[in-house]
């Protein structure tokens, strides 16, 4: 099992947005399984589905560890090496290709070009572009030096609402071409300072078979410009997540806490998916469908924002359904984690989706079983895991279980999505009433 880590991290802020905020130590931030076990603890930050972390300033980056991490990344760029596990270049961003399905209510279906698309001769220039944007981009100007984008104007400005009036506006009026690069692998290991690197973190992902997969057992790096998004998931086997801003613009991102995702996915199925979507059991690991917050409150479904700024360390429970906005050029390295706490949650997950890998043999991504014995899981509740008898796994009050969460069952109000309703004397209190 994991080493020992410190107790509870110190909360150093009020919650944004109902998110908490937590100042971490080196130990801390190493030991990320334990750490996960620490927090899912707290009835709070379990209804919540995530928390924030941001290293002591004694342990925390320096500019020239951030300047180390840019130029490990921008060297990469310059090689125009190929990558030899996909034979695709490292950094191979793809067009995102938007498709109305709901415009009044903001849904819309946003999926990255094929290969093919993504290698045409007008795409390719594009892509020529977005690297020499990259390459040219200091990342380490302050906010009074910097120009800022229109999303990051419109933010500072008018906030959350703002932001997301404009982006639909952009995706209504196709005003702009969007590229994003994600799951990046690099030559070298990035390195959050001389002491820490999330490619060290410690969990019990190192059971999982298969060898590296970035951004499940190793740190995948992504590159998105103002107006990339990421489509409302979860992780493979629902398991927990770690995203860290290493620079650049803000990162907005929206959260559904865990008991809630069923309903999401109920949701989410009257909206307009295709039929062959439709009946899939992992819906959401199809990764196609965009959605307005504010149309999924409207619906009864709680939804937290976080706006990440850099250093900040995205924390995501199990079943955690998240997506997001780019309010700028940013480059971000995420990975996944598992512990003792994230077990019950990995055994009732959606497993592989034939859908989405071509029926390829995928099957030791999902190969949990490993980790489950080192967690110490018995022979026969491994059994009944196996055989998908998940009924003795089921609990009526556990604020994880993803089917828990009923529409309309929480204070949870537009306001909080927004950012206008969390008092002072609210702070460090539950943001759920039941």
């Amino acid at each position: 099992m994991e080493a020992s880590s410190s107790s509870f991290p110190r909360e150093i802020t009020p919650p944004a947005y109902g998110v908490r905020i937590f100042s971490l130590s080196e130990q801390q931030f190493i030991h990320a399984g334990h750490l996960f076990d620490t927090m899912m603890a707290d009835e709070d930050i379990r209804r919540t589905g995530a928390f924030i972390g941001r290293l002591e300033d004694s342990a925390g980056p320096s500019d020239q560890d951030t300047l180390n991490c840019v130029n490990i990344v921008k060297d990469t760029l310059r090689t125009d090496a190929n990558n030899p596990e996909t034979g695709r270049p490292f950094f191979d961003p793809s067009l995102q290709l938007r498709r109305n399905v709901w415009p009044e209510k903001h849904v819309y279906e946003m999926t990255p070009a094929s290969n093919k698309e993504t290698d045409s001769d007008q795409v390719m220039e594009l892509r020529k572009m977005f690297k020499r944007k990259i390459l040219r981009h200091d990342f380490l100007s302050n906010s009074k030096e910097k120009k800022q984008t229109d999303l990051e104007k419109t933010y500072n400005a008018s906030g959350v609402n703002g932001v997301l009036t404009e982006f639909f506006e952009q995706v209504l009026k196709r005003r702009k071409r969007i590229l994003y690069a994600v799951n990046m692998t690099l030559e070298k290991d990035l390195r959050t300072t001389k002491d820490l690197a999330m490619s060290e973190m410690r969990s019990l992902m190192e059971h999982l078979p298969g060898g590296p997969r970035a951004g499940i057992n190793c740190p995948a790096v992504s590159i998105g410009q103002e107006g990339a998004t990421f489509n409302p998931h979860i992780e493979y086997c629902a398991f927990q997540g770690v995203d860290r801003l290493i620079a650049g613009a803000p990162k907005l991102w929206f959260i559904i806490p865990p008991r809630f995702y069923s309903a999401y996915l109920q949701l989410i199925k009257k909206t307009g998916v295709d039929e062959f979507d439709m009946f899939c059991n992992s819906l959401l690991l199809h990764n196609k469908m965009f959605l307005d917050p504010r149309t999924v409150i409207q619906y009864g479904i709680p939804v937290f924002t976080v706006v990440q700024q850099p250093g900040d360390i995205v924390y995501l429970l199990p079943h955690t359904i998240h997506w997001g906005i780019n309010l700028g050029l940013n480059i971000n390295e995420s990975m996944n984690i598992a512990s003792a706490s994230w077990a019950v949650s990995g055994m009732l997950a959606p497993g592989s989706c034939s859908c989405t890998n071509g029926g390829a043999d995928d099957s030791t991504v999902f190969n949990i079983t490993p980790i489950l014995r080192a967690i110490g899981k018995d022979e026969e509740t491994i059994y009944n895991y196996q055989k998908g008898r998940l009924l003795f796994l089921m609990s009526d009050t556990d604020s994880l279980t993803p089917w828990n969460g009923r529409p309309y069952s929480t204070t949870i109000k537009m306001e909080h999505l927004l950012g206008d309703a969390f008092l002072d004397d609210e702070v460090g209190k539950p943001v759920f009433q039941t």
